[in-house]
């Protein structure tokens, strides 16, 4: 018995832009220290995976990406760190790709990996603080499939090897013996203009 594995990968990429507003304390100004973004994988929610009518090997993915982000700043004046946690807005991902085995009722492997970069210099005014951000977002779909296959469609056995050796040998003398095995005389047709294709050989 062979044993076989069929694996494939089906990757989505995408780059969002967002712009980010983040109301701040009233009684003191700021000034913008970093903003860090987590790349890697990231939770997915309402993660949809359906093949697509008509079209097989082929499902749509669909989910809500949320990247988190920390702001730190410091009050002027009085040199106090502010730290502010949130999210990106919402980032719908709506996309086909390919899924071989999701029709046979295996469910590929989903994973998403992002990373985000600033655009432009934070600006900060009296009660917010915006900056614009670049989203990269990356969707992999990894399947795998063990297939378990004969070596032939006998019962097996200690001599199988010896039996299936025989059967080729036996399949290639068949083929060799021009009177088992006879091709028609039109096989290898004539040029035009050397009897043509009705002349015998």
């Amino acid at each position: 018995m062979f044993q076989s594995i069929f694996t494939y990968e089906s990757i989505f990429a995408d780059t969002v832009v967002h712009l980010v507003t983040i109301p701040l304390p009233p009684e003191a100004r700021y000034t913008l220290i970093e903003v860090n973004f987590p790349p890697g994988m990231q939770q997915l929610e309402n993660l949809v995976l359906a093949p697509v009518p008509g079209l097989p090997d082929y499902s749509v993915v669909q989910f809500v990406l949320r990247v988190p982000f920390e702001a730190r700043l410091t009050a002027t004046g009085t040199g106090e760190e502010l730290a502010l946690d949130g999210y990106l807005p919402d980032t719908q991902i709506y996309t086909v790709v390919y899924t071989p085995l999701a029709g046979q009722g295996r469910v590929p492997h989903v994973t998403v990996e992002s990373g985000s970069r600033l655009l432009v210099p934070p600006g900060i005014t009296a009660d917010k603080l915006e900056f614009a951000v670049d989203l990269h977002v990356v969707v992999r779909l990894l399947g795998k499939h063990q297939l378990n296959l004969p070596l032939d469609f006998g019962s097996g056995g200690e001599d199988q090897p010896h039996r299936l050796n025989h059967v080729w040998c036996e399949a290639c003398r068949k083929f060799n013996d021009p009177e088992q095995t006879q091709f028609p005389r039109d096989f290898f047709p004539n040029p035009p203009g050397n009897g043509g294709a009705g002349e015998k050989l």
